[in-house]
């Protein structure tokens, strides 16, 4: 992929990925959470939910 294809794929990955630290840092807001702590623990979550569904 090359040009205005790979310019376009970028666009639209930075878009997406732009979602979950809104969602993170609003619902952190409401529920009073550390922000930080939350991403963490969000992370930390998805890895070992990644490494479960790998064996």
């Amino acid at each position: 992929m090359a040009g205005e294809d790979h310019d376009a794929q970028w666009r639209r990955w930075r878009e997406a990925s732009g979602d979950p630290q809104v969602d993170i840092t609003e619902h952190a807001a409401m529920s009073e959470e550390n922000r930080y702590e939350l991403e963490q623990a969000l992370s930390a979550r998805s890895r070992h939910a990644a490494e479960d569904s790998a064996e």
